[in-house]
């Protein structure tokens, strides 16, 4: 792989971990690097073993590698913004002290089932709706 192509998929990986807002302390551990390796591999002045790679995946939320080659400018589908959305939701619970972690779990299932009866019909939300990131 080219010193082109690692700073190229280092930046979609540095882009990605940022957008879902994990410090790269964090991400070395999940991953199981020192934070100094972690950004070589982001800036592209490393490589990145393959098999280190797949650790990445499940680390950065996605479903498969593919998903940082998307053409970002496509239209996502309803059910793939209520998707993105809850796992932004699910990492800021994630976050919460203990005892506010069960009822923001509740609420969200119950938002769930609301949009599934209701919201799935509404091109949008009602204006009243807050907005909660």
């Amino acid at each position: 792989m080219s010193h082109h192509e690692r700073k190229s998929i280092g930046a979609r990986l540095r882009l990605r971990r940022l957008s879902i807002d994990v410090k790269a302390d964090h991400m070395a551990k999940r991953i199981g690097i020192t934070k100094s390796q972690l950004s070589k591999m982001e800036l592209g002045n490393q490589a990145i073993p393959a098999e280190l790679l797949k650790s990445w995946v499940p680390a950065l939320l996605l479903e498969d590698f593919n998903e940082l080659f998307l053409d970002n400018s496509t239209e996502l589908s309803e059910a793939d913004k209520l998707k993105r959305n809850m796992v932004k939701y699910f990492i800021m619970i994630q976050k919460m002290t203990t005892e506010f972690r069960a009822p923001a779990f509740t609420l969200i299932e119950d938002l769930y089932r609301l949009y599934l009866t209701t919201g799935a019909r509404q091109s949008r939300p009602p204006n009243n709706t807050p907005n909660l990131i």
